[in-house]
């Protein structure tokens, strides 16, 4: 099967296979339209996808970190009638079908983007545009870095340390990035499916595990009790996150 890649005058259209990705007026993508260029098979339909614990959790997670419209979308009649959703939804249920599929819309979808951005150097409008759009990117990014600065300034000024969702927002890094950051230099692990502080970052004073016995009532009215297990990130651990990732610290 092929990929193709191609745009509409008025608007970006994606094509994988003969199967055209709609679009929402926001933005978002037609995940049937994405099941079609799959292959259309009954066990990689899109309600199964979404009743999956994984992408409701995604979705929450997608949800919390403010970004401005709902995750998902579903239109129930007319032409355009489908679910909607936004690119991370879309590059998840795509690996949720197969690592091929996965690869082919990625591949996909960055060649649409990159046509999108490549200017024409020999038109002087567009060129006038390019450079205006650098300086405005310039004029962003330092206003970002003294946002970034006076942040972190204003975290390790105090003695609590932060969430691992809440130093991604402060950072302005992704969530998989800092991730693998905390990973590969030994600062977080795994206790009970929870991320938790080693004692590498502990000593020395990075991050923090906080433990507190929870009692809960099952649904069945029978009492139980877990053990909860919170990561917080601490202002000197911050300091150093903020060096490597804003620039600022």
């Amino acid at each position: 099967m092929n990929m193709l890649a191609q745009f509409s005058q008025n608007q970006k259209a994606i094509e994988i296979d003969g199967a055209v990705i709609r679009q929402d007026q926001h933005g978002r993508y037609c995940l049937n339209d994405l099941h079609k260029a799959s292959g259309g098979e009954q066990k990689n339909q899109p309600r199964y996808f979404l009743e999956n614990k994984q992408t409701q959790e995604l979705v929450q997670a997608l949800t919390d970190s403010g970004i401005p419209l709902s995750p998902i979308e579903v239109v129930r009649g007319g032409l355009e009638q489908g679910t909607y959703v936004v690119k991370q939804i879309v590059y998840a249920y795509a690996m949720w079908i197969s690592a091929a599929f996965n690869l082919k819309v990625i591949n996909t979808f960055d060649a649409v983007v990159t046509q999108k951005h490549i200017p024409d150097l020999n038109n002087p409008a567009q060129l006038r545009e390019l450079l205006l759009g650098y300086a405005e990117q310039n004029i962003q990014l330092a206003a970002e870095n003294q946002t970034l600065t006076k942040a972190i300034e204003n975290i390790t000024a105090t003695e609590n340390g932060v969430k691992f969702q809440q130093a991604c927002k402060i950072l302005n890094v992704k969530q998989a990035d800092l991730a693998k950051w905390l990973r590969t230099k030994g600062w977080d692990r795994y206790i009970n499916k929870s991320r938790a502080s080693t004692h590498y970052s502990q000593e020395r004073g990075y991050c923090e595990t906080k433990f507190e016995e929870v009692d809960g009532v099952k649904p069945s009215g029978e009492p139980y009790n877990y053990t909860k297990i919170e990561f917080f990130i601490l202002p000197k651990g911050m300091a150093v996150l903020a060096k490597h990732f804003g620039g600022a610290a």
